[in-house]
């Protein structure tokens, strides 16, 4: 891990030092970020609960930073949350590119915020979907359930409101990251208004979209099979 790490820093190392070489580096926008949290059994992304492949916060929240010269200034900070999507309308803004016309478009453009001209993009809600399965691994303490980092599912963040919807068992989870941001208490019992809001907006998006969800029950699936597998994973003696 601490390899990748320094293969990271070095190859930044190096295409910043090419730019300075080629005399570019007050002409060009460098931006930054990961695709995803880190690797469960070598990392450690506490205070925040899961890792990569789950749609905890230690999951999905990312380091991002932005360097423009003249533009961006240094060691300025912002917490309002932003998503890869808004990347695509951010290039085209930055480059002074009209998008293609009737193109639909899932982010928004970073430009406002990059310029300190917002602090922040009021009422705006940040959705995921992972209609899919994605097998454990060794750390199993920070997942939904031993077999798998995630089951089916679409999460919606709205504010410090962020809600999970499993498709499976229809569970929901409700936190508030303001006060939670390790994703311990589930306040679905607790604010009922809330999390009926967040769920028909999450289920709107997906309607929109047109968002693949599965409904049909899988004739292969051994509930005995499955049983077994949680209970062999229980008795494991994990590192």
């Amino acid at each position: 891990m601490a390899t990748m790490i320094q293969a990271v820093d070095d190859g930044v190392g190096k295409i910043q030092s090419t730019l300075e070489e080629l005399k570019l580096t007050d002409n060009t926008v460098i931006l930054f970020y990961s695709d995803n949290g880190g690797y469960g059994p070598a990392t450690d992304m506490a205070p925040l609960k899961g890792y990569k492949g789950t749609y905890y916060e230690g999951g999905i929240r990312v380091p991002f930073f932005a360097k423009w010269p003249g533009v961006i200034q240094p060691g300025s900070r912002s917490s309002e949350p932003i998503i890869g999507v808004d990347l695509y309308p951010t290039l085209c803004d930055i480059a002074n590119t009209a998008m293609p016309q009737n193109q639909p478009v899932d982010g928004v453009s970073l430009l406002p915020l990059l310029k300190q001209k917002v602090s922040s993009f009021e009422h705006r809600s940040l959705f995921w979907h992972f209609p899919a399965y994605l097998q454990s691994y060794a750390v199993v303490n920070e997942q939904r359930d031993v077999l798998f980092r995630s089951r089916p599912c679409s999460v919606i963040r709205k504010g410090s409101w962020k809600l999970h919807h499993y498709f499976e068992d229809n569970g929901l989870e409700l936190y508030n990251l303001n006060d939670d941001i390790g994703e311990k208490m589930n306040l679905v019992s607790g604010y009922p208004e809330k999390t009926k809001q967040l769920l028909d907006e999450l289920k709107t998006w997906r309607k929109t979209i047109h968002a693949p969800v599965p409904i049909k029950k899988n004739p292969g699936y051994d509930h005995s099979a499955e049983t077994a597998a949680i209970q062999k994973m229980k008795n494991r003696k994990l590192p």
